[in-house]
C-alpha cells in the first residue's frame, strides 16, 4: 500500500504467492480482508512508518493503533 499498489495487485500477490505462508485458500482470504479492512483505517503516515520503520518503530506503531483502537486496553 506504501509503495502505490492497488488492492488487487496486494492480494493477487499474498493469495498466488502465500506470503502469509497459510495452508489454506480460506485462511488467506480471510486474514487477507481483515488486514486490509484495518489499514483502510490507518492513516497513510502510519502505514509509511510501518512499511519503512526499523523494528522498534514498527512494533510502537501497531501498539500505538492498538490502543488507539481499544479503550480498554489503555486504562
Amino acid at each position: 500500500m506504501h509503495q502505490g499498489a492497488t488492492e488487487n495487485d496486494i492480494r493477487y500477490s499474498v493469495l498466488v504467492e502465500d506470503l502469509f505462508q497459510l495452508r489454506s485458500q480460506v485462511s488467506r482470504t480471510r486474514a487477507l480482508s481483515t488486514i486490509f479492512k484495518r489499514l483502510t483505517q490507518v492513516p497513510s503516515d502510519y502505514v509509511k512508518l510501518i512499511a519503512t520503520g526499523n523494528t522498534d518503530i514498527r512494533r510502537y506503531t501497531i501498539l500505538f493503533l492498538v490502543l488507539r483502537e481499544h479503550r480498554l486496553l489503555r486504562m
